[in-house]
């Protein structure tokens, strides 16, 4: 019967204004540019993301299985973060 006690909550005070529009740099509006090709051009292979995503739950239940017997130290003495990123770009995934 707490329920019956408790005090009603307060409405949310929502403000009418929206939030200052962000401005992109120069160089993140490249870059953004560049990904959002990037990704236009991969809509148009679904297969090849099945099979991108595929490999990426395989890498990720090794890695899982790689931290149950050694820990997450191993990572950063082989520079794992870099090295994985430069396997997926390179079309290992």
């Amino acid at each position: 019967m707490a329920a019956a006690s408790a005090k009603p909550l307060a409405a949310p005070n929502f403000s009418p204004d929206s939030p200052p529009r962000l401005a992109l740099t120069p160089d993140q509006l490249k870059h953004c540019s560049e990904a959002l090709g990037f990704f236009k051009e991969k809509l148009q292979s679904p297969h090849q993301i099945n099979q991108e995503f595929g490999f990426l739950q395989v890498f990720a239940n090794a890695v899982g299985d790689e931290e149950k017997l050694h820990g997450s130290g191993w990572r950063d003495w082989l520079g794992f973060s870099k090295w994985a990123a430069q396997w997926v770009l390179a079309g290992f995934a």
